[in-house]
């Protein structure tokens, strides 16, 4: 064996030794979960009904999904009309504890014990009506809108992972007048994890938007300019070393997701206008992993004994 091949395997067996020994995996962590429950349209505590509150109504809604990991993408979306229900999820790495439709936040959480895999999902669920008499659904149902976006990554590699998705309903209408209620139970989770000792750019970023919004759409190609607004917005992140293993939270704590009741009205309306009402919810989840220090010292010890045996041949 010549002293070029000594060279590259002494560094090679090196780094493996040292790879065996080294600490925990690189890894980031990171939920954003909101579930809406009841939403409902009302004035002075009555639920809105159609026909009686309204001379016309149409209701659409649609749904998507993105997930992305390591380069890897998968995507689905959905239509439907008077709140027909829609249901999606995509997955990509190891999802295998995760259930669809599981909007806890406990599951794939730290306190369970991750990041320990690689995995990007976006689960969202949507159905039923805030107004009664809209798709036969029964009286005072409202509707239910949730949305989860949560990836990891873990390795000696550098990787990413992503998700995605948003949820849209909007409801045209004429023939009403006054301010609306809008009413609904909100339960929230973001939490966001960085692995002790990982290096800048290892990240996880979390964030959620839920927002209603009318737009006066009386006259015919005026674009529908906005007319009332209301959101919440939220945001979790956590760039290493500032993780440092913690985890970052909002909800009512580590795995459990915070659970209040939410209320907005609208500026009063003008029964001779025409309206579109619009609800949107987003989740985002993205996550980044690069090599840890020890790992990092190990790839130098490894180029050094290349180097070293190019200039041997060379010489």
């Amino acid at each position: 064996m010549n002293t070029k091949q000594i060279i590259k395997k002494s560094a090679l067996a090196g780094a493996m030794f040292l790879g065996v020994s080294g600490v925990a995996q690189a890894g980031a962590l990171a939920i954003s979960i909101v579930e809406i429950d009841n939403l409902l349209f009302s004035q002075g505590g009555a639920v809105l009904e159609y026909p009686t509150n309204f001379s016309a109504l149409a209701y659409t809604s649609d749904s998507n999904v993105d997930v992305d990991l390591n380069g890897a993408s998968l995507s689905d979306s959905d239509f439907s009309s008077n709140g027909a229900p829609m249901d999606l999820y995509k997955c990509l790495g190891d999802c295998t504890t995760y259930n669809d439709n599981d909007f806890t936040g406990a599951i794939l959480s730290g306190t369970s014990g991750y990041p320990n895999n690689n995995f990007a999902l976006a689960d969202s669920r949507e159905g039923g009506s805030p107004i009664d008499g809209v798709g036969g659904f029964g009286s005072g149902l409202g509707a239910s809108l949730a949305n989860a976006s949560q990836a990891g990554v873990v390795g000696d590699s550098e990787g990413s992972s992503s998700s995605n998705n948003g949820l849209q309903a909007a409801w045209t209408f004429t023939g009403i007048s006054g301010a609306i209620d809008i009413t609904f139970d909100l339960k929230l989770y973001l939490e966001t994890l960085v692995e002790i000792g990982d290096i800048f750019p290892t990240k996880a970023a979390a964030d959620y938007t839920i927002s209603f919004s009318i737009c006066d759409d009386s006259v015919q190609f005026s674009g529908c300019p906005e007319y009332w607004s209301e959101s919440l917005v939220g945001s979790k992140s956590s760039i290493a070393p500032s993780g440092n293993g913690n985890p970052h939270v909002i909800g009512d704590g580590w795995g459990i997701p915070s659970d209040t009741n939410q209320v907005f009205t609208t500026d009063a309306l003008d029964v001779d206008k025409k309206y579109q009402l619009t609800a949107r919810i987003t989740t985002a989840a993205d996550v980044v992993s690069v090599p840890e220090p020890t790992t990092l010292a190990l790839l130098g010890i490894a180029l050094l004994g290349f180097g070293a045996a190019r200039k041997r041949r060379t010489a």
